[in-house]
């Protein structure tokens, strides 16, 4: 199997323009994929759960990150 792409979804759920644009990611991997996700529980806000995630991150060895509000999550990079 070639290569497939790990991808983190940084998308809160609570709301439901987050949940269909999880939706909609997930059609596209369907179709364009295999993709593998990866979802942190939304603790990853917090800032004690934020050396456990970016642990997590890079051991699992993402090749890319889906983010909603991509300036919050400068620290991975």
């Amino acid at each position: 199997m070639p290569d497939v792409p790990r991808v983190i979804l940084l998308i809160e759920t609570s709301d439901h323009y987050g949940r269909k644009l999880l939706q909609g990611i997930a059609r596209y991997a369907n179709v364009h994929g295999p993709w593998l996700f990866y979802r942190e529980p939304p603790f990853y806000q917090d800032v004690s759960g934020l050396k456990k995630a970016q642990s997590s991150f890079r051991e699992w060895g993402a090749t890319g990150i889906i983010a909603r509000e991509p300036q919050r999550y400068e620290y991975i990079l």
